[in-house]
């Protein structure tokens, strides 16, 4: 009859209802209930024990896990695939490798074993092999999309264009609108419509309606205004040369697009990382030590840097190509990159991959008695500045502070979704108690957080009080003293929501994306009591020490 003891009862009620086992939860507050409690403490349990009463909706059946295709001969291989997805989520990669290269052995025709390969290989940084590995699984089994999207997106210019015509030739609507938009920023503005008529014959929806809707209005104000070019033509001639350069000088910078788009912030890391290493590291490293050769005397090295540097697919060809890709991630968010004029990281690398162009001469004549004097500054350059720019780019796409900045602009995108009737959104309020880091690409956090507040919203929709809170602060692991990010989204939603639910991805009240990106990056998510509050989603993610934010 310790009360002290006797509470435990009640301390142990509340860990049950948290982890979904609402029986146990009512049995536990009984028998604190019968000790003859402290009347306030009482009252507190008597309201647990009516709202582990209420009627509680019933997690829907879910679809069954993917069989295993034809091409994987045994549950052990098949089980062997999701090993190595899983080691890769975790970044184990070299395991995964490892995994995958046996599975290929008892499962050559099976895609996806390629597929995942590549993938690793991508964030490797190989992306020949990676594209190897994608062509291999394509030919297996042309059907797949995805892959050709990849494909397309790895590919230089000339070669992403042809691939994007025999997708369309073979029946993939969306690669018309990418052909549209290619043709647009061409101003070949007479190949638009065809390609946008053939999309709307064969797709309705898709995640490139939108923009091939908006093509269309593009180009249709394009022609009211062709219509009154000719008025205006003495005047573009007075002031065409300004415009040119104004243009020049116009465009978005890699830094404002990821800000403005943080789903692309992963693709343009991908690139950023594959120009580091590829071009950079193992590639313009070569012209210090060249330069030292021709300061001694040996110009033999030339033939061997010339061979790296000028070759067909060689270190300026692999440049060019990332930068075309690049520009073509900007076209996918409907924007114009400008890279060689106003991007402060890119400008310098696109100048000096220019002055290095401009030497291809001297290094096919044996050299000159300035060359290894210019090799020096190039070096200095591309693999200074330019490398340590691209490294903070691909840093600020991993490290992401969560502060008001972030909050307010996940408020706003959720809110542009008009999820509710006119002047019927909740209020939200939001505070961040500490200085918050967390090393989770842009994109990946603002799903997390968006879908966070769009389910709070949405479950506000049955609340008398119809606010939302939302809570950022650190919290110290009692057991590793490490620090974690702990982001407590409250609502009034008056329908009981446990963690096994939303874990279990209820479709009402599930949140299976944000579950599934929260495990991809070490964190939990749970539903927990609030006080203020009808309860609050609760999600915790390993937080990045302030010297890990810039390496």
């Amino acid at each position: 009859n310790d009360p002290a003891n006797t509470r435990l009862h009640l301390e142990r009620a509340r860990a049950l209802a948290g982890g979904g086992d609402v029986d146990g939860a009512a049995s536990e507050v009984r028998r604190f209930l019968v000790s003859s409690p402290d009347p306030s403490v009482a009252g507190e349990a008597r309201e647990l024990l009516d709202a582990l009463r209420r009627e509680r909706p019933e997690p829907p059946s879910l679809p069954p896990s993917p069989r295993r295709p034809a091409s994987v001969p045994t549950e052990e291989v098949w089980l062997d695939v999701h090993r190595a997805k899983v080691l890769h989520r975790r970044g184990e990669s070299a395991d995964a490798v490892e995994i995958l290269q046996d599975v290929r052995r008892q499962a050559p025709r099976f895609p996806g074993a390629l597929n995942l390969l590549a993938a690793i290989r991508l964030g490797e940084g190989d992306s020949e092999r990676a594209i190897a590995l994608y062509e291999e699984s394509l030919a297996l089994d042309p059907q797949q999309p995805g892959v050709l999207a990849m494909l397309i997106d790895l590919a230089p210019g000339e070669v992403a264009t042809a691939r994007l015509q025999e997708a369309a030739a073979a029946g993939w609507a969306d690669a018309h609108v990418l052909l549209a938009e290619e043709a647009w920023s061409q101003w070949r503005f007479w190949e638009v419509q065809p390609h946008l008529e053939a999309y709307f014959a064969g797709a309705t929806s898709g995640p490139l309606h939108t923009r091939a809707r908006t093509l269309q209005d593009d180009l249709e104000r394009w022609r009211r205004g062709a219509l009154l070019a000719g008025a205006g033509l003495g005047g573009a001639m007075l002031l065409g040369p300004p415009a040119v350069l104004l243009w020049r000088r116009s465009g978005w910078t890699v830094s404002a697009l990821i800000t403005a788009e943080p789903w692309l912030a992963r693709d343009v890391s991908r690139l950023c990382s594959a120009i580091r290493h590829e071009v950079l590291k193992h590639n313009i490293t070569v012209l210090h030590a060249v330069a030292d050769e021709l300061d001694a005397g040996r110009s033999g090295p030339l033939a061997f840097a010339a061979d790296r540097l000028f070759a067909e697919g060689g270190a300026l060809d692999r440049f060019d190509a990332y930068i075309l890709q690049l520009e073509a991630i900007g076209r996918r968010a409907g924007v114009r990159l400008s890279l060689r004029h106003r991007d402060p990281v890119f400008s310098g690398l696109i100048a000096g991959m220019d002055r290095l162009r401009a030497l291809r001469r001297d290094f096919f004549n044996g050299g000159t008695p300035r060359l290894a004097a210019e090799l020096r500054a190039l070096s200095e350059q591309l693999n200074g500045a330019a490398y340590q720019g691209l490294g903070d780019i691909i840093r600020g796409v991993e490290v992401q502070k969560i502060d008001e900045v972030l909050l307010q602009s996940v408020v706003k995108s959720v809110a542009r979704e008009g999820i509710h009737e006119a002047g019927d959104s909740p209020e939200v309020h939001f505070t961040v108690s500490d200085d918050v880091a967390v090393r989770v690409p842009m994109s990946d956090l603002h799903d997390i957080l968006g879908n966070l507040l769009r389910n709070a919203s949405q479950a506000s929709a049955e609340a008398l009080e119809r606010s939302i809170g939302i809570h950022v602060g650190l919290q110290t692991d009692p057991v590793t003293f490490l620090d974690r990010a702990v982001i407590r989204v409250q609502d009034h939603a008056p329908r009981r929501v446990t963690t096994a639910i939303v874990r279990g991805r209820y479709i009402e009240r599930g949140l299976g994306l944000t579950v599934d990106l929260i495990s991809r990056h070490g964190g939990s998510i749970h539903v927990e009591d609030e006080p203020g509050w009808a309860k609050a989603v609760v999600v915790r993610l390993p937080a990045v020490e302030p010297d890990e934010e810039h390496p």
